[in-house]
């Protein structure tokens, strides 16, 4: 289906180059989408690190039955992401199928997280686990942190059962202790994973994939291919 964009959005040409950037350049989530799709009757999407909610956009267009939660730990992304929904889905906000949160996910238990990023516009990343240590004063702002387990059961946050998961992660340096602060049973419904990784921080990467290897789960075709090119 179309998608739709109001220039009137806060910084506007950032949202909108991502959306391109998505588009012409993400070959292997587009992959992911299209064997998700095939493979499973999801029925519940996370974005965990939407940002400016471009692929909570298109999840929500590709999986048109699906509910879509989405986490950001910038306010001004998760109002941006909001207001992508309400010119495209509004019937489906009203429904609570489309929800967004502004919040960190991770191992530890809950606590207020500190933040310094370069920009808080929206758009614009909070950065790495090393960026975030700065602490610029000028951007300086404290969000939640908390574990994806302490949410328990997804099914108490619908009226309908969810049966089938798939969970999209994108947080710049946190993924380990994201993927640890899931329970095992919240584990038994996720059927796919996407995880945006740095591919040169090898010991990190090793030590994910070794994490949902025991859990199960496999890496596409083309990661592996990927990682056998650099790194075998």
């Amino acid at each position: 289906g179309n998608i739709f964009f109001d220039k009137n959005l806060p910084n506007f040409e950032v949202v909108l180059n991502r959306y391109k950037v998505f588009k012409e350049k993400e070959e292997d989530t587009w992959s992911w989408f299209d064997f998700t799709k095939n493979h499973y009757d999801i029925n519940l999407i996370l974005d965990v690190g939407c940002n400016v909610g471009v692929y909570s956009l298109l999840a929500a267009k590709n999986f048109k039955k699906s509910k879509i939660l989405s986490f950001d730990a910038s306010l001004a992304n998760c109002n941006v992401t909001q207001k992508l929904w309400e010119i495209n889905f509004k019937k489906k906000i009203v429904r609570g199928n489309l929800v967004v949160q502004q919040g960190m996910l991770g191992a530890k238990k809950n606590s207020i997280e500190s933040i310094g990023s370069f920009s808080i516009d929206a758009g614009e990343t909070i950065g790495t686990i090393k960026d975030r240590l700065i602490k610029s004063k000028k951007n300086n702002f404290n969000v939640i942190k908390f574990p994806l387990s302490l949410i328990g059961k997804f099914d108490n946050l619908y009226k309908e059962k969810i049966k089938n998961i798939a969970i999209k992660i994108d947080v710049d340096g946190g993924e380990l202790d994201l993927i640890k602060g899931i329970s095992k049973s919240q584990w038994i419904k996720i059927k796919s994973i996407a995880i945006e990784v740095d591919l040169f921080d090898f010991k990190n990467l090793n030590k994910i994939i070794s994490y949902l290897n025991k859990l199960g789960f496999k890496s596409s075709k083309s990661n592996v291919e990927f990682l056998k090119f650099y790194y075998f």
